[in-house]
């Protein structure tokens, strides 16, 4: 009876520091889950923040190119 009180024993033990290394593992699940969300977000701001840089450099280009044909064109009449 006492071998058999001692497995019992182990397999308490053995459940509880299951049950121990599951809630350390959900916590570092909902850390992972937490720090993948914000990457995930700072990226998509990051993407929106290169589309309006891309949509303001084609502008600027198209300004420019503008301001040198304007240029060429009144040298050209001098």
């Amino acid at each position: 009876r006492d071998a058999q009180e001692s497995r019992g024993l182990g397999d308490v033990y053995k459940r509880q520091a299951q049950a121990r290394e599951i809630e350390e593992l959900k916590k570092r699940l909902t850390e992972t889950e937490r720090e993948l969300a914000q990457v995930k977000l700072e990226l998509k701001q990051e993407r929106q923040s290169n589309e309006r840089m891309s949509a303001r450099i084609r502008q600027l280009e198209e300004e420019r190119a503008g301001l040198i044909a304007r240029i060429a064109e009144l040298e050209g009449c001098r």
